[in-house]
C-alpha cells in the first residue's frame, strides 16, 4: 500500500471503486418539494429498530431544511432511472429538480420516485459530525420493494448494471 494523500481528487478516486447504490432522498418542505441523490447510503445499520444512513456535505444547501421536516421519503433507484438521477442531481436547476420526474408525496410529507426499487419513509433518528460531512442515522416507519427491478449501480464514477454471470445461477459478474 502507499501512503494515502490529502487530495480530495485522490480520496475520491480510490472510493469510486466501491460500487453503490443511488438513493434519491426527499420531502415537501413549506408549499415546494426538494430532495437529493445520495450515494453514501447504507442500509441495515440495525434490525431493530430498522435503520439506515447516509453521508450529507455539510455544504449541501438541501440537507438543512430536509432534517426539518417530519418524514423523509427514500428512494433506491432502480437501473433503468439513470437519466432520472442525472436530472435530479443538477445544481443548476435545483428548484426544478422534480418538474417532469414520476413522484408521490406522502400525507407525512415523504417523497418518492415512482418505479423504484425500494422506497421507503423514515424519520430522522440522530446526526453524527463525520469530517466534511454529517451523517445521518435514519428509522425506516414503512418500506416497499419491488423485487423485480435491479438497483441502478454507481461505480468509478459512472452508472452500472448488475449483469448475471452465467444463466440461472443469479450471481453477479466477479462472484464466486
Amino acid at each position: 500500500m502507499t501512503p494515502l494523500t490529502a487530495a480530495p481528487v485522490d480520496v475520491r478516486a480510490m472510493f469510486s471503486q466501491f460500487p453503490t447504490g443511488v438513493v434519491v432522498i426527499g420531502a415537501r418542505v413549506g408549499s415546494d418539494v426538494a430532495g437529493m441523490v445520495v450515494s453514501s447510503f447504507s442500509v441495515g445499520v440495525s434490525l431493530s429498530p430498522p435503520l439506515v444512513s447516509f453521508a450529507a456535505q455539510r455544504t449541501s444547501e438541501t440537507w438543512p431544511p430536509l432534517r426539518e421536516v417530519p418524514r423523509l421519503g427514500i428512494s433506491i433507484l432502480a437501473q433503468h432511472q439513470s437519466e432520472l438521477c442525472a436530472k435530479i442531481a443538477s445544481t443548476s436547476n435545483r428548484h426544478k429538480r422534480f418538474d417532469d420526474v414520476p413522484h408521490d408525496v406522502t400525507r407525512s410529507g415523504a417523497l418518492t420516485i415512482r418505479d423504484a426499487s425500494v422506497v421507503m419513509e423514515v424519520e430522522l433518528a440522530d446526526e453524527f459530525p463525520a469530517g466534511d460531512h454529517t451523517l445521518a442515522l435514519l428509522e425506516v416507519k414503512h418500506a416497499s420493494a419491488d423485487t423485480d427491478r435491479a438497483p441502478l449501480v454507481f461505480h468509478r464514477s459512472m452508472f452500472k448494471e448488475i449483469v448475471p454471470s452465467d444463466a440461472g445461477s443469479g450471481r453477479t459478474r466477479g462472484t464466486r
